[in-house]
């Protein structure tokens, strides 16, 4: 069922489908936009939504571990290193997930399951990194203003 197509706006959940955003302090003293996302093995983190990533969604090699990767199942990515936003920094790329994972935006079930296989990061400072593509495919929005996001581009 296609809720916009079936309901009234003011009645359709995917138009409400909003998640709050956070100020997560993660290993560093930077703060950053964050959702609670859960993934489709019951583990929740808190996932970067990152606008200024504009190469592909990331993992950290540690959450990968968690998932259930090992690195020798990683596939290979052409570069070993990807930039940073730090001026001259760069992060060593393991691979990416040998298969898609699927996760769900805590407080926000209308908008379903999300997948994705990202690239693997060594030593990646949070678990999940959210891509400025992934979050435009899918008509995500930031409103800082208000620490909200809303998914599927309705308010």
């Amino acid at each position: 069922m296609r809720y916009s197509q079936e309901l009234p706006p003011d009645q359709d959940p995917i138009n409400h489908c909003i998640a709050r955003l956070s100020n997560y302090k993660v290993n560093k003293p930077f703060g950053g936009s964050y959702v609670t996302i859960t993934f489709h093995s019951g583990l929740t983190v808190a996932a970067l939504l990152d606008s200024g990533n504009e190469w592909r969604s990331v993992i950290s090699d540690g959450f990968a571990r968690k998932l259930g990767f090992g690195e020798n199942e990683l596939q290979t990515l052409q570069g070993a290193n990807v930039q940073t936003a730090a001026k001259g920094g760069r992060m060593c790329v393991l691979g990416e997930l040998p298969r898609e994972v699927s996760f769900q935006f805590d407080g926000c079930p209308a908008a379903g399951r999300f997948v994705f296989r990202p690239a693997v990061l060594k030593s990646l400072a949070m678990d999940v990194n959210v891509s400025r593509g992934f979050m435009a495919y899918h008509r995500m929005t930031q409103h800082h203003g208000e620490n909200l996001l809303t998914i599927k581009g309705h308010r």
